[in-house]
């Protein structure tokens, strides 16, 4: 119970500190941009594997 609660605090922490940091550079609209163009790319490689079904045999214990 203590190694979690260390690790939430610290994890919540770094989280804080890591926002603080990032700030001026989260301003800025390019940085969303960027942001907002990695996550379509995830969004359709994820889609793609999906559709693929190849995630069915990844589930398989064979």
């Amino acid at each position: 119970m203590a190694g979690a609660s260390t690790a939430s605090i610290l994890w919540f922490s770094l989280l804080a500190w890591g926002g603080a940091a990032l700030s001026p550079w989260l301003s800025k609209p390019i940085a969303w941009r960027i942001i907002d163009g990695l996550i379509g790319v995830m969004m359709a490689g994820i889609a793609v594997h999906l559709a693929s079904g190849r995630h069915h045999s990844m589930l398989s214990a064979d």
